[in-house]
C-alpha cells in the first residue's frame, strides 16, 4: 500500500481546499442568489416550472452579483473586495430567504382566515 507522506497530504487537502472554493464561489455567483430570489417572488413550488426557476436563478444572480458590486462601489464607498462582495451576497441571501419565510407565514394566514369564513 503506498502512503502519502504529510508533504502529500498536505498538497492534497490544498487540492481539495481549492476545488471546493472554485465550485462554491462560481454557485454564489451564478446561482444561489437568483435560486434565493425566485423562491422570494414565486413563493409556491407549482407556480414556475424548474426549468424556468433555474434560467431565472442564473439571470437574476448575475444581476444580483452587478448590482450588489456597483452598490458597494458607488453607493456606499466601501472598496470592493472578494470578502466584501461575498459578505453583500450573503446578506442578500438571507434577506430573500426571510422575505420567503414572510410571504409563506401572510400566505397561510390568509388562506386559514379565508378558510374560517
Amino acid at each position: 500500500r503506498a502512503h502519502l507522506s504529510a508533504g502529500g497530504r498536505l498538497a492534497f487537502i490544498e487540492s481539495f481546499v481549492a476545488i471546493l472554493r472554485v465550485i462554491i464561489g462560481l454557485a454564489l455567483l451564478f446561482f444561489i442568489p437568483g435560486f434565493a430570489a425566485t423562491w422570494a417572488l414565486y413563493v409556491r413550488k407549482e407556480e414556475i416550472p424548474a426549468i424556468t426557476r433555474a434560467g431565472l436563478s442564473f439571470v437574476l444572480s448575475l444581476a444580483t452579483v452587478m448590482l450588489a458590486t456597483l452598490f458597494l462601489d458607488n453607493v456606499i464607498g466601501v472598496e470592493t473586495t472578494p470578502l466584501n462582495i461575498v459578505i453583500t451576497l450573503v446578506v442578500f441571501i438571507v434577506l430573500m430567504v426571510l422575505v420567503w419565510e414572510i410571504r409563506i407565514q401572510l400566505g397561510t394566514a390568509v388562506h386559514e382566515k379565508s378558510a374560517n369564513q
